[in-house]
């Protein structure tokens, strides 16, 4: 089986059945009791976990190789959604999505390492890009099957979840193509390090890695606060917050489409400046509607300015890096914080102001800051180069 094929189709598939376990964890809390502060606790845990966890997951697998590591954290994810079901308070929910954390840790780190281990920048850029449509398109349809699930049973929104995770082991355990399985030469590392260094400049990557941080605070306070939002204050039924969920995903997933086709975004930044203007004002639309048909275009344009930040953040991670996996750990903790901080700070705000629709303004401010500061950085970066 062509080794590419594989990889997109273990991209896909995990993202489709952690989306429907992530969009069902929520959705239980809320039917558990849970309040805001402790569902944002529970993305934070799960996020902090990650976090953590990736940079070693992908310097294990640049020594020991990727085949065992990612088996490792397929079989222990699904394991830790079949248990979710026994949850009886939300406390049990928190712990095991902090589990499910460092679970994924040792996924989709070392899957990117996997994918990039081979060719030229633009090679790499062509994988990434295809990498990025596979496992957002997973993330499209996972919710919305989750949300039809749930609204059935709660028990079998999870088990669908735990299952799927098996036929991931298998592509994972039955792929033949050689792999990395000792750290690359202090030669190797030097050359891999000065092609890099022409690429792109470490301020540039700082700034990148600040756009992403941003972005997926905001996105996450979205898929783990808005189910609450959703239930509570807009009166509506699971499978309608699975698919505004899923038309999130669906833009994510069109665009990561459109910048796999356009070749040189990557050499301008100014779509990943112009993206987060368009999520700065949509995150301020979200929380001033009360219409599903505003959030549904609302989550439109997010999902699509999402994936800007996070192309450039992947892409210029790993490129000129002879260590794949380290670098692709420090892309996804850059993914990890933002997803640890936005649902724990967006749960603090709705619980101090009592309003669900806190944390989006404050996802906004966010954004804003971001902004600010990448703007001084860039300043700085061209007043050095004068």
């Amino acid at each position: 089986m062509n080794h590419r094929f594989v990889h997109y189709s273990m991209a896909f598939l995990m993202q489709l059945f952690i989306s429907v376990g992530a969009l069902a964890a929520p959705l239980l809390a809320t039917r558990l009791g849970a309040s805001s502060f402790e569902l944002g606790m529970m993305g934070a845990l799960g996020a902090a976990t990650y976090a953590f966890t990736v940079i070693f997951a992908g310097t294990l697998s640049d020594k020991f190789g990727r085949k065992q590591v990612i088996l490792a954290g397929t079989l222990f994810t699904g394991f830790a959604f079949g248990i979710m079901p026994l949850s009886r308070i939300p406390l049990h929910l928190i712990i095991l999505t902090g589990l499910s954390g460092i679970a994924m840790a040792f996924y989709w780190p070392v899957l990117e390492a996997w994918m990039s281990e081979e060719g030229d920048p633009e090679h790499v850029r062509q994988e990434m890009s295809a990498f990025n449509v596979s496992w957002s398109t997973g993330g499209f349809i996972g919710p919305l099957v989750g949300g039809f699930l749930f609204t059935f049973s709660s028990t079998l929104a999870f088990l669908f979840a735990a299952a799927g995770v098996l036929p991931v082991a298998y592509l994972a355990l039955s792929h033949t193509r050689p792999t990395s399985c000792v750290s690359p030469s202090p030669e190797t590392a030097a050359t891999a390090a000065e092609n890099g260094a022409a690429i792109v400049k470490r301020s540039f990557l700082y700034v990148i890695w600040i756009a992403n941080f941003a972005s997926w605070f905001a996105i996450s306070e979205i898929r783990v606060l808005f189910p609450k939002l959703g239930l509570a204050e807009l009166g509506m039924q699971p499978w309608l917050i699975g698919i505004l969920i899923f038309i999130l995903s669906l833009a994510l997933a069109a665009m990561f489409y459109a910048l796999s086709v356009l070749k040189r975004w990557h050499n301008t930044v100014a779509p990943l400046l112009y993206s987060q203007i368009v999520i700065f004002v949509l995150l301020l639309v979200t929380a001033a509607s009360d219409s599903p048909v505003v959030l549904g275009l609302a989550f439109a344009g997010l999902g699509a300015g999402f994936a800007v930040p996070y192309s450039y953040s992947l892409y210029f991670s790993v490129v000129g890096s002879a260590n794949k996996g380290a670098a692709s750990g420090r892309h996804e903790m850059v993914l990890g914080t933002g997803g640890l901080l936005g649902p724990l700070l967006g749960g603090v705000a709705a619980e101090i102001l009592r309003n669900q629709r806190a944390p989006y303004v404050l996802g906004a401010a966010f954004i804003l800051i971001s902004l600010i500061v990448q703007g001084f950085v860039l300043s700085s970066r061209r007043g050095s180069q004068a």
